[in-house]
């Protein structure tokens, strides 16, 4: 899918800032368009596409020797992988 990148990113900014598709929609751009931001977020942004993305950042982030020093990496892996993809909280917009 061309442009996957840019509508993933988009997707996820809206949804990290709490700001729905509407700021990030663009119909000029076919990446940005409503109908394709619907279909990426329902097809690739799930609880457990959401959760496999965070243990492989929170993996990278234990190769970081500041992170090591202070265990952040420990209280993360754990809150994250107590976690059921059922319980992973995605908000919609």
């Amino acid at each position: 899918m061309a442009g996957l990148a840019t509508s993933l990113v988009a997707l996820l900014v809206a949804e990290a800032c709490n700001i729905g598709l509407t700021p990030v929609t663009n119909p000029h751009y076919p990446q940005l368009t409503r109908s394709r931001l619907s279909h990426v977020d329902q097809n690739y942004l799930r609880g457990d596409t959401i959760a496999a993305a965070n243990a492989t950042l929170m993996a990278a982030q234990a190769q970081i020797p500041l992170a090591q020093h202070y265990g952040v990496h420990v209280h993360l892996w754990v809150a994250v992988t107590e976690r059921s993809p059922s319980a992973t909280s995605t908000h919609r917009c």
